[in-house]
C-alpha cells in the first residue's frame, strides 16, 4: 500500500534515510518496525556494525542509532537487503508517520 502525501501533489511520501550521503526511498519500499528497519541499500554492511541514521519524512527528522543485523544480496545487482535492530525505540509519534497503516 503506498502511502501518499496530504499535499496537492500526488507524489509517494517519501523518507530519507541518511548514512554519509542520502537516499531517498518511497515509504511503501520500507518496512518499519517499533524496533527497527528492513531496507535496500546500495553498500554491505558486515553484522554487528553500528550504523547512525537521520530518517526525515515531511515535517519530521529523528536521528536513531542501530545495530545491523542481517545484509545480504538483493535481487537486483549491487542492491543489499539490509535488517536494522534500533538501540532505542522508534517515538512513537515518528512511527505512525512512518507506518500509519500499521501504528
Amino acid at each position: 500500500m503506498q502511502t501518499k502525501n496530504s499535499s496537492r501533489s500526488s507524489q509517494p511520501t517519501v523518507a530519507t534515510v541518511s548514512f554519509s550521503d542520502s537516499l531517498n526511498f518511497p515509504a511503501d519500499t520500507l518496512q518499519w518496525k517499533q524496533n527497527g528497519v528492513q531496507l535496500q541499500t546500495k553498500w554491505h554492511f558486515q553484522e554487528g556494525v553500528e550504523l547512525e541514521m537521520n530518517i526525515e519524512l515531511p515535517k519530521k527528522k529523528h536521528q536513531c542509532t542501530g545495530i545491523v543485523v542481517a545484509c545480504k544480496n538483493s535481487d537486483k545487482e549491487g542492491v543489499y537487503d539490509t535488517t536494522v535492530f534500533f538501540m532505542e525505540p522508534l517515538p512513537k509519534p515518528l512511527l505512525k508517520k512512518c507506518r500509519p497503516d500499521q501504528a
